[in-house]
C-alpha cells in the first residue's frame, strides 16, 4: 500500500514512469498498472498450474506418505521422506 501511494504521489508531481521505476526499484509494467488503476486494484498473482518437473511422477507417493505421517510417532522429517523416495527409484536432488 505504501509503494502504491509513493507511485501515485510522484506521478501527480509529474515524474515519469521510468524515473519512478528507477527510484523505487520496480518494473515499468508494475508502475504503469498502479497508475492506470489509480491504486485501487490489488495486484495479485495466481499460478494456474504448479509445475513439478522432477517430483511430478512421485506426487501421489509423497501425498500417501504425508497422509500416513499424521499417525506416526515420531513423525517423519524431510530427510526420511527423501530416503523413502530414493528407495522407489527417485534419482534427483531436492
Amino acid at each position: 500500500m505504501e509503494t502504491r501511494r509513493k507511485i501515485l504521489t510522484r506521478h501527480r508531481k509529474g515524474d515519469g514512469i521510468r524515473e519512478i521505476r528507477r527510484d523505487l526499484n520496480l518494473s515499468r509494467n508494475t508502475v504503469r498498472d498502479v497508475i492506470r488503476s489509480g491504486g485501487n486494484k490489488a495486484v495479485t498473482y495466481v499460478r494456474k498450474l504448479q509445475p513439478y518437473p522432477k517430483l511430478g511422477e512421485y506426487i501421489d507417493f509423497l501425498e500417501k506418505l504425508l497422509r500416513d505421517n499424521k499417525h506416526d510417532r515420531p513423525k517423519r522429517n524431510a530427510k526420511h521422506l527423501y530416503e523413502e523416495l530414493c528407495i522407489v527409484a527417485y534419482n534427483g536432488q531436492l
